[in-house]
């Protein structure tokens, strides 16, 4: 579970809170993705961002944000230009800017993943079909 503040601190720790993206912005975010909870007055879970709604948080971060790419000249990169990247580009900008306040541990063993070449995705459909399960008896 990641909580409001741990995610304010992640985007403080990356330097994203930013004139361009105000703390207004990165609130609008996690809460416009957090799923919407039945009992919000017995429990905290409406408090405590999953693992899907991080993805989609940071989505909207890169969205937001529309971060340049590493190493690129940012004269070059205006924010009208930065804004007409797609979203898979401003997600591959932001990757690296996340991962600069991982632990070095983390970041040596960090892959980023193939892009398929029929599709440009980084996953295939086939990737995301169930295993076939194999059954062994014990008789």
């Amino acid at each position: 579970f990641m909580c409001y503040d741990e995610f304010l601190s992640l985007l403080n720790a990356c330097t994203l809170i930013t004139d361009e993206f105000p703390e207004r912005d990165a609130i609008t975010a996690f809460s416009q993705s957090m799923m919407t909870q039945v009992d919000e007055f017995d429990s905290d879970r409406h408090m405590k961002m999953q693992k899907v709604e991080f993805f989609e948080a940071i989505a909207r971060v890169a969205e937001g944000v529309s971060p340049a790419p590493i190493g690129a000249n940012l004269e070059e990169w205006p924010l009208a230009r930065r804004k007409a990247q797609l979203l898979a580009e401003k997600m591959d900008n932001l990757v690296p800017i996340l991962l600069s306040v991982t632990k070095k541990e983390f970041r040596e063993r960090f892959k980023k993943p193939d892009r398929d070449k029929s599709t440009g995705l980084y996953y295939t459909l086939a990737d995301l079909q169930p295993k076939k399960a194999t059954f062994y008896s014990t008789i």
